[in-house]
């Protein structure tokens, strides 16, 4: 990949407006991840994996705080680290944080949210972190 300063007027044009969508990008993924996680959680609740709302004990409300946002982070952090035209783990590292504060003080720091919201953008950068390594991999 050239550097930036390298790049014509068209191609340092395509790829500020690249960096400008980025945290659009993450939001429209979080919003996905916000639909399949709803899906996932009416699963489990249909089958029996968790116990309703109603039930508030610890480990139930672990679960279906994890199901729920497990999507969500994941997506957000690929969709905007996949956006980014260079320094994708960077970019994904930075997405999951800025997720994880967002999420976390919407729930007032609730600890089924924090940990939920770990393990969702930490899964998401890992997957990034894979996907970069495999590029530059020898075949």
């Amino acid at each position: 990949m050239k550097s930036f300063s390298e790049l014509t007027r068209k191609e340092k044009g395509i790829e500020l407006l690249r960096w400008i969508s980025v945290l659009p990008a993450a939001v429209l993924g979080d919003y996905a991840g916000y639909v399949i996680g709803g899906i996932l959680v009416w699963l489990a609740l249909t089958v029996g994996l968790v116990n309703p709302p109603s039930d508030d004990s610890g480990f139930n409300r672990s679960l279906r705080y994890l199901i729920w946002m497990f999507p969500k982070g994941v997506a957000c952090v690929i969709a905007g680290a996949k956006t980014a035209p260079r320094c994708r783990l960077a970019t994904a590292s930075v997405v999951a944080v800025l997720w994880m504060l967002w999420t976390d003080m919407i729930h007032r720091f609730a600890g089924p949210t924090v940990v939920a919201t770990a393990v969702a953008a930490g899964c998401g950068v890992a997957f990034i972190f894979v996907s970069e390594k495999s590029k530059t991999r020898p075949k």
